[in-house]
């Protein structure tokens, strides 16, 4: 984080393997349970599904 090139990308591994995330280095975050709040960000600031936000 903090690159002029930074990229923030959000969605299941399949979807990461056609990414073009650039030159080294990168950084993968495996999330467990979400907060909703957090499902929304995903969702708003990096393009994840909005599947992944659950509606209870």
């Amino acid at each position: 984080m903090g690159s002029p090139e930074e990229k923030v990308f959000a969605g299941y591994p399949r979807d990461l393997l056609a990414m073009d995330l650039g030159e080294p280095l990168h950084t993968l975050v495996l999330p467990g349970n979400l907060h909703f709040m957090e499902s929304y960000a995903l969702v708003k600031f990096a393009g994840a599904p909005e599947e992944i936000v659950e509606d209870d």
